[in-house]
């Protein structure tokens, strides 16, 4: 069964790329660059969605607004948090299963973490 992970990062090239890896990976995508547009897409979506991979740092309040957001939709999803700073303190972000990933990354990590994430 595929999964629909939704995918929102403001760089267009690391989304391109990190769309292109999951999707060879066998995942469906969904993918924003801004809390907005990440909201608009999860509410229009009529399936499940699986996972959310993020940035922390986004235009339009951040990965802790678009966590409300999605609750607020009664899309309260696992979260593999993305990174280009070391991993920042989770104060402010609500509980759910989450990893984290530092970027840089290699291909193979994301597969695993994601795999981890959705129980695979």
């Amino acid at each position: 069964m595929r999964s629909t992970i939704l995918v929102v990062e403001d760089d267009a090239a690391v989304r391109r790329v990190l769309t292109l890896l999951l999707e060879l990976d066998g995942h469906r995508v969904l993918a924003a660059h801004d809390v907005p547009s990440a909201l608009a897409l999860a509410q229009s979506h009529r399936g499940v969605i699986d996972l959310l991979v993020t940035d922390i740092v986004l235009p339009g309040g951040g990965a802790s607004a678009l966590l409300e957001g999605l609750d607020a939709l009664g899309r309260s999803l696992p979260v593999l948090y993305l990174s280009g700073s070391p991993r920042p303190e989770s104060g402010g972000l609500p509980e759910r299963p989450s990893l984290f990933l530092a970027k840089p990354f290699v291909p193979d990590r994301l597969s695993d973490a994601v795999h981890e994430l959705l129980g695979r």
